[in-house]
């Protein structure tokens, strides 16, 4: 007996929603990524020093280097070590959401 993959569609389909399903339910039930994103500190603060830099919407990293001949520089290596780097993403503001980033 030859089995065809015209049929095994329907396994194939109810297989894939299943799965579709149960990592969906995963993701929203399991609390493993619950610690992801950490407050800051002091979120005024950070407000105070960030807003007038007047930020467009975009994803941001600091300190910044453009390649990898730039990763190697001392310059570069001179701005990492005094501080803890980030990556911060921007969104634009709304009427119905806090203002951010401006």
């Amino acid at each position: 007996m030859d089995i065809t993959l015209i049929d095994l569609w329907l396994p194939i389909l109810v297989a894939g929603v299943v799965c579709f399903l149960a990592s969906s339910a995963m993701w929203m039930v399991l609390p493993h990524h619950k610690a992801d994103i950490q407050p800051l500190p002091d979120e005024a603060a950070f407000n105070a020093a960030v807003g007038p830099l007047s930020l467009k919407p975009g994803y941001y990293m600091y300190p910044n280097c453009h390649g990898k001949e730039d990763m190697k520089s001392d310059a570069f290596k001179a701005r990492w070590r005094p501080a803890p780097g980030a990556r911060s993403t921007c969104w634009a503001t709304s009427p119905t959401s806090p203002k951010t980033c401006s």
